[in-house]
């Protein structure tokens, strides 16, 4: 939580943040937006106020605040009036985004106590967390075997010839559009995860290909536990993967899918976002809301924990979860190579995939 004190008066605010280092990106966002509501950047002149102002601008930025290279550089006030005049579905950050940025408010008071700082003595900003309707869990649909058959069944995957939107099969097979689905089916990888992944980083090792999940210039990790080898499914080797990855390389990409690649920022799971919404809305309609491709990743979190030959470590050490207590978190080495695919082979093949025309 050293990381987290980035409004103390001895140093430029922002510079003591933890860079480079998993959940900085996190803390960096909540330092600015704490400094631009307040005014302030020392840790000590803040009083409970200053955090009850933070948590009312929360509630009224726009939704998607933050995509926009403007959010980072327009005045608040200015960006509060735009946001009025916006549909109200449209209006306020998420009970689950508010309640991050509270903790992290909590986590800079925490690390400024421990450091020794005076603060007011009724700063307590975890009075202002918001309860959530429902369990967390309950939000994210978890996409079935079948909706995800389905899914690789569309034209997309299946139709060789071109369309008015669709590109000929052999361009569509070197897209990211068309193998990040596929592989958050097949790994539980996050959608950014897949589709900033460079060819140096599908590696191999005593026979096993893996990606091997890490920060790089390219594409962050979420959390420490993000760090993490993935064995590359059978089935994604028999569609012909490692065969894009080699041709990739041979072609001296850099990364596996530099379609994916947006001019106005480095967050490279947007086009495949998108495209994943389209398709749902294609074949099921209204019946599609809440599948995404986070679906797929609720979705092998589900297969793996409904599997009692999977060891609860191993599943865990391929979703980059934390350990469930202090002891899994710090002493536990992470799991093997070959455990890590037997594992991932258990994951059950999708029969619409195995037909894909390669």
């Amino acid at each position: 939580l050293r990381g987290v004190l980035l409004l103390v008066h001895r140093v430029h605010p922002l510079r003591v943040l933890l860079s480079g280092k998993p959940g900085a990106v996190q803390y960096r966002a909540f330092g600015i937006l704490l400094q631009r509501v307040t005014g302030k950047s020392d840790v000590r002149s803040l009083i409970q106020a200053d955090f009850v102002k933070l948590r009312s601008v929360l509630l009224q930025l726009p939704k998607s605040f933050g995509k926009s290279p403007s959010d980072h550089t327009l005045p608040m006030d200015e960006i509060l009036t735009k946001a009025a005049s916006l549909p109200k579905e449209k209006v306020g950050l998420s009970v689950g985004t508010v309640n991050r940025y509270v903790d992290h408010a909590s986590a800079l008071i925490s690390a400024a106590k421990a450091e020794g700082f005076e603060l007011h003595p009724r700063l307590d900003p975890g009075l202002l967390r918001r309860k959530e309707k429902g369990r967390a869990r309950d939000k994210k649909r978890t996409a079935t075997k079948d909706e995800l058959e389905t899914l690789f069944q569309h034209r997309y995957w299946t139709d060789p010839e071109p369309g008015p939107w669709l590109p000929p099969l052999a361009a569509r097979r070197r897209s990211g559009l068309y193998w990040v689905p596929l592989i958050a089916a097949y790994s539980g990888m996050r959608r950014e995860e897949i589709a900033g992944i460079g060819v140096d980083y599908i590696r191999e090792e005593d026979g096993i290909a893996f990606f091997d999940v890490i920060t790089t210039t390219d594409r962050r990790i979420k959390t420490a536990a993000s760090k993490r080898r993935i064995p590359v499914h059978d089935d994604l080797r028999n569609l012909g993967l490692l065969e894009v990855v080699n041709a990739a390389r041979k072609a001296g990409n850099r990364l596996l899918f530099p379609d994916l690649m947006e001019p106005q920022g480095k967050i490279m799971g947007r086009k495949p976002g998108r495209h994943m919404e389209k398709l749902v809305a294609e074949i099921w309609g209204d019946a599609g809301r809440g599948l995404s491709l986070n679906s797929a990743r609720h979705y092998v979190q589900h297969a793996l924990d409904l599997d009692n030959k999977v060891p609860a470590k191993v599943a865990r050490d391929l979703m980059g979860h934390e350990g469930k207590d202090v002891h899994d978190s710090v002493y536990g080495d992470q799991s093997p190579l070959p455990a890590l695919k037997a594992a991932i082979d258990r994951l059950p093949s999708l029969r619409g995939v195995l037909s894909l025309p390669r």
